[in-house]
């Protein structure tokens, strides 16, 4: 009995750490050997991974699951309970999530994972319009939080959420400065602090320097301000690019004053997820050399948030800035950005009328209504994507698209950095003088921003949104529902 118990608590470890890396193959192994000692919970990580990566999840298979799992396995019914709220989120279905939202609180305690979750249950009532059911889960929460030692975090990752209840006001504060008001204000851990005034300071330089949109997501002033220069730029012809730099962005970019094993294992952890093998040193120098070139002619570019730094706070009493394990990858790198972005500001690399966005700002602004609204003012539409053309022009049937046709995800030596000057070539050949080009190709096809606007293009790195055109949702309800 203990030599089980010890043999499948090692392999959810594993499981772990694989999936922090990338390493697919290492993964499927562990979940297989794991079906040997734990079939429920092999079966769990299963579901989970299938849903994470964009597959599709029937509730009926979380259901079936949770029956089977018998009451006295808290640890792991709370886990399902997870993944079939995050199934109902993604299906719409309101009352059912919050009902089993407010069930897993009262049954298993309020942890650090179900902030998020939270945030998904608000945006999809804000989304189906329900302001009073909206109201009403905020104050069921509250009553939760009370007195919690999470509450502060969950205040803090709630206030993008909050705003968008209230529809924030160009009058009011702007978000992220009560961001770092408010952590400053907390009772977090002087060095997390401390740090959140040295990342401040980043930003107000960049203010400074640029006009500057964060508040994005939330504001409908500042989203009018940004689809205008598109709009502007697609009516008078003008080549335009805009390119979003998150975490992942920092693959291209330069680290000052990190351990270079753990930098270089980020690289690869990245590469894994991305194209499922290391690039050669090579290969992998000439895709950062043309993301740098190509950022730097980019007229709108997108940054992390203060709002993202928070999000990724495990506790305000816990100093992990300086851990160098996979699990942290995604801060280092949101740091590596901001490094470098304030660093090349002050070398006068970018054009000097370039506006700085929220980077997740694709998520609100390129819209199935948006986007439309766009085609309409393009001469010509391109889509560049692993998404082929006969479903992106169900996606929009009254539009006339073209479609460069990019490799899906972890193919290898058949990934996107391989096939670049290919792929490159077919967009050329499409391209003319106020071409509108959306781009959602990951971190190898950023230099396709450049590529498109060397050809008169107005280019636009919508990422993830392709998937929730053609009705593939890829992303956390914490972002977009």
């Amino acid at each position: 009995m203990f030599f089980n118990f010890f043999s499948v608590n090692f392999l959810r470890v594993q499981i772990l750490k694989n999936y922090y890396r990338r390493d697919f193959t290492a993964l499927e192994k562990n979940v297989q050997d794991l079906e040997k000692l734990d079939s429920a919970f092999a079966t769990f990580y299963k579901l989970s991974f299938r849903q994470l990566l964009g597959g599709n999840v029937p509730v009926t298979e979380w259901e079936q699951l949770l029956e089977s799992v018998p009451v006295k396995r808290k640890y792991l019914r709370k886990r399902i309970l997870n993944g079939l709220i995050q199934r109902h989120l993604h299906d719409q279905n309101t009352e059912q999530a919050i009902q089993l939202y407010l069930e897993k609180c009262k049954t298993y305690g309020f942890q650090r994972a179900d902030i998020f979750t939270a945030i998904g249950i608000f945006k999809l009532c804000l989304k189906q319009n329900k302001p009073a059911q909206a109201d009403d889960f905020k104050n069921q929460l509250d009553q939760i939080l009370s007195n919690h030692p999470l509450k502060d975090l969950a205040q803090l990752n709630f206030l993008e959420v909050y705003a968008d209840m209230n529809k924030l006001s160009s009058s009011e504060t702007p978000l992220w400065k009560r961001v770092f008001a408010m952590v400053i204000d907390s009772n977090a851990n002087g060095r997390i602090k401390n740090r959140f005034l040295d990342l401040q300071k980043k930003y107000q330089m960049i203010q400074m320097n640029h006009t500057m949109l964060l508040d994005l997501r939330v504001s409908e002033t500042e989203q009018s301000k940004a689809l205008e220069q598109i709009e502007n730029a697609l009516i008078q012809k003008k080549p335009f690019a805009f390119i979003r730099l998150g975490d992942g962005e920092s693959y291209g970019m330069q680290p000052h004053g990190m351990n270079k094993c753990v930098w270089k294992s980020d690289l690869q952890r990245r590469e894994n997820k991305w194209w499922g093998s290391h690039l050669s040193d090579p290969l992998r120098k000439k895709m950062q050399a043309q993301f740098l070139e190509t950022h730097y002619q980019c007229d709108m570019i997108g940054i992390p948030s203060p709002q993202r730094f928070v999000r990724d706070l495990k506790s305000l009493n816990e100093y992990f800035f300086d851990k160098l394990t996979p699990r942290y990858a995604i801060y280092r790198g949101l740091e590596v950005v901001m490094e470098q972005v304030v660093s090349d500001i002050s070398k006068n690399k970018y054009f000097s009328n370039a506006m700085f966005v929220e980077h997740r700002c694709h998520q609100v602004l390129f819209t199935k209504e948006n986007i439309e609204k766009l085609f309409s003012k393009a001469t010509k539409v391109v889509i560049v994507s692993s998404h082929s053309k006969e479903n992106l022009q169900i996606a929009f049937p009254t539009s006339v698209i073209e479609v460069v046709e990019i490799p899906s995800e972890r193919k290898g030596k058949l990934s996107l950095p391989y096939q670049l000057e290919k792929i490159e070539d077919d967009l050329k050949s499409k391209t003319v003088s106020g071409s509108l080009v959306l781009v959602g190709a990951g971190f190898a096809g950023k230099s396709l921003l450049k590529t498109a606007k060397d050809y008169g293009a107005v280019a636009l790195d919508v990422g993830a949104m392709v998937d929730y055109w053609v009705g593939q949702k890829t992303r956390g309800v914490a972002d977009i529902v």
